[in-house]
């Protein structure tokens, strides 16, 4: 019994550690692949989410405000490869998967990659249009801290639009609530689909439900995101 728990816990370095690490770098056979996607990392709210597809770890990634995150794949339940990751922004595909032999041979992964790039590619004009866009807009202090009062944490609101996402929008008559409003002037949400796309002020179109602590419901639409 000592033998085999000591094994177990040494799996990867036992024989049949490396027959299964060595199996997962042969095409001939089946392999199983199991998702998933890495968000906030290296915070106190790090999430690892798990996916059955390459399609709905890509979802999840996308529907994810942070700007820490990875998406990879663990293969055979032993070799495991980020593939895509965002570092503070910037977005990149890892090429960790060409040093491996269970990885870099496998149809399944170079396909995934090829699927990734384009998440990248698709990706950058959004991100560069976003930061465009505030660098024109060039929000005040005093305006940011308009936003923030007017919607305060814990306030409710209604997308009377559709948000802009490449894989898959928020719609409208979505309901959520605010977490936060960084400096930018983007509300951060928890929507009650389980979403998190933020809310870009003077671009996506909402209204108000309520505030923290307000019972009575505010039925005025704020189009375009301001009524300052």
């Amino acid at each position: 019994m000592q033998k085999k728990a000591k094994e177990t816990s040494e799996f990867g370095f036992t024989k049949e550690g490396l027959a299964v690490l060595k199996r997962a770098s042969d095409s001939t056979v089946s392999h199983t692949y199991r998702w998933f996607v890495l968000k906030n990392l290296g915070l106190k709210n790090e999430v690892l989410e798990y996916s059955s597809s390459l399609e709905d770890a890509i979802n999840r990634y996308q529907a994810s405000n942070s700007d820490n995150k990875r998406l990879g794949v663990t293969k055979d339940e032993i070799a495991t490869v980020d593939i895509l990751i965002k570092e503070n922004g910037n977005e990149r595909i890892h090429c960790g998967y060409n040093d491996s032999k269970s990885f870099n041979h496998d149809t399944v992964i170079l396909q995934a990659v090829s699927k990734l790039e384009q998440v990248v590619q698709n990706n950058q004009p959004r991100q560069e249009l976003i930061r465009e866009d505030f660098r024109m807009r060039n929000f005040s202090k005093e305006f940011i801290e308009k936003i923030k009062e007017q919607y305060p944490v814990g306030t409710r609101l209604e997308l009377i639009s559709d948000m802009d996402d490449s894989y898959a929008p928020v719609l409208a008559g979505t309901q959520g609530e605010v977490t936060s409003v960084d400096d930018m002037g983007t509300l951060h949400m928890k929507w009650d689909n389980g979403r998190s796309l933020g809310v870009v002020v003077g671009e996506d179109s909402f209204k108000m439900i309520s505030k923290p602590q307000e019972e009575q419901t505010i039925d005025s639409p704020k189009m375009g995101g301001m009524s300052l």
